[in-house]
């Protein structure tokens, strides 16, 4: 009986520290983060001339992990050879992994943080490549690897692929003649073109094939995977992953911001105010219309009443002229009997003058 009550005591406490442990299992916050770069990536990952580790993926991690509360311990190395230690776990992650389903299978990935557009580069004078199924009977150079390795060999390219150690040295492969096709990241193409001189390599590529970059960890290491979505959420709302993009891409792909907030709220009333503007402007033409008719119509009307006026008073002078010029007398007696109008043979038979007559009655 003792026994029995002292399992289930141990089992009640065992329960709080078993939960402690799968809070972090994997003890992120006890020591430094192994994160794997590839070492010829151009502005993604590579030595500055101070043997600095720096790149766009470098300056990710380390906000994402600063973010987070990790610490991290960057390594160098062939993209063949990392990709491989990362499945086995030997490290706790690659900076920068493009995603696909059958990786996914194999590693964890993050939230992506970049869209990376790949292109089929190649020599002036060639056409360019708009599909995969332009690429057959074509020499086609790539990473060991990569995304663009993996997706060749499942689309029954394998007899036409000449795999190299990076993605820059695929460039240069073709340029140098060893390759009719180079499949790599527009961005680095076109950049190392303008840096290294290539002029024999066309620069005008359209995108291939649209991908994912995202930090890679080894499988079944999930909370490292919610601390890297955690960070990355973290960057994109303080800005500092506006900031970093703008620092090593801003020059060669600029993005559309999003509008401030202030700015928007300034845009949004400026267009009731030009709404309102419209309409009083609508208002305002339709009452100017309005006076304008009735001022037409009034103008009308006056010059209807002149015309009748005119020809009353016309009217009135032939009246008078056959009065005067008749041969009878001609008397016009209001109701109350006193005269209004005589003509001129009305006083000479009566004798009286045209005066005399008016004031009778």
């Amino acid at each position: 009986m003792v026994m029995l009550l002292a399992c289930c005591v141990a089992r009640l406490m065992a329960q709080p520290a078993a939960g402690q442990a799968a809070h972090d299992a994997e003890g992120l916050h006890d020591r430094e983060l192994v994160v794997a770069v590839n070492r010829d990536s151009p502005r993604c990952a590579y030595q500055n001339e101070q043997g600095e580790l720096v790149g766009f993926d470098v300056d990710i991690v380390r906000a994402v992990a600063e973010a987070s509360g990790l610490k991290v311990r960057f390594v160098t190395g062939v993209w063949s050879e990392l990709r491989a230690a990362l499945e086995r776990g030997e490290i706790d992650m690659i900076a920068g992994m493009l995603y696909s389903d059958h990786r996914a299978e194999k590693v964890l990935f993050s939230k992506p943080f970049l869209q990376v557009h790949y292109g089929a580069f190649v020599r002036r004078g060639k056409s360019l490549i708009t599909s995969f199924d332009e690429l057959e009977g074509r020499r086609i150079v790539v990473e060991r690897a990569s995304l663009m390795h993996d997706r060749l060999r499942n689309m029954g390219f394998a007899g036409q692929i000449i795999v190299v150690a990076s993605e820059p040295e695929a460039l240069r492969r073709v340029a140098a003649g060893e390759g009719d096709i180079a499949i790599i990241p527009l961005l680095i193409g076109r950049m190392l073109i303008a840096q290294e001189s290539l002029a024999g390599m066309r620069s005008d590529i359209p995108a291939l094939i649209d991908t994912q970059l995202c930090i890679a960890c080894p499988p079944n290491r999930t909370h490292l995977q919610a601390h890297l979505n955690e960070g990355l959420a973290a960057i994109r709302h303080d800005g500092r992953y506006d900031a970093i993009y703008d620092k090593w891409f801003g020059v060669l792909d600029p993005r559309p911001r999003p509008i401030p907030a202030y700015m928007r709220a300034a845009l949004w009333v400026s267009g009731v105010v030009a709404l309102l503007l419209v309409a009083m402007m609508c208002w305002s033409w339709s009452l100017r219309r309005q006076v304008r008719s009735r001022t037409e119509a009034l103008e009308q009307e006056l010059a209807r009443r002149r015309e009748i006026e005119r020809r009353l008073r016309g009217s009135e002078a032939r009246f008078r002229l056959v009065i005067e010029h008749a041969c009878d007398g001609f008397y016009v007696i209001e109701p109350g009997g006193r005269m209004l109008e005589v003509n001129a043979q009305a006083c000479r038979a009566t004798g009286y003058s045209r005066d005399e007559l008016l004031g009778m009655t």
